[in-house]
Formats: C-alpha cells, structure tokens, sequence
C-alpha cells in the first residue's frame, strides 16, 4: 500500500516537471517567496503600523472631539 503510493506520486511528479506549464509556475512561487523571505522586518513592522493608522484614523473620522458633554474640560 505504502509503495504503491509512493509509485504513484513519483509518477505524478515526473508528469509535473515535464510540464512547461507547471515548471514555470514553480519558478515564480520561488521568486515570489524569495521575495518574501528577503523583505527586512522592519518594512513589515512599518507596513502594520500605517495599516494600524490609517484604521484608527477610520474609525473615528466622525467623531468630534471637540466637545465635552459633561460641560468640563478634561
């Protein structure tokens, strides 16, 4: 069972990298996560934050700060 399994994906694979078509797109999934990898920290870190902004400033776009329904200044 085991071998007849291993046979079989073992086939599939030579019928794959035969595949112009599959060969390419294995080529830019490398790319693609080469690219990943490669990006610092830092890019990432910066990216959330102005994501992390731009939703806070989002979520209270509508809210005036400006008065103070008790009546009290804070």
């Amino acid at each position: 069972m085991l071998w007849d399994t291993l046979e079989r994906v073992n086939k599939l694979r030579k019928q794959a990298i035969t595949d112009p078509e599959f060969v390419e797109s294995a080529k830019k999934h490398e790319t693609a996560v080469k690219e990943q990898v490669n990006r610092t920290d830092s890019e990432y870190v910066r990216e959330r934050k102005e994501r992390r902004r731009k939703a806070f400033a989002q979520a209270y776009q509508s809210a005036n700060f400006e008065l103070y329904p008790t009546g009290r200044k804070h």
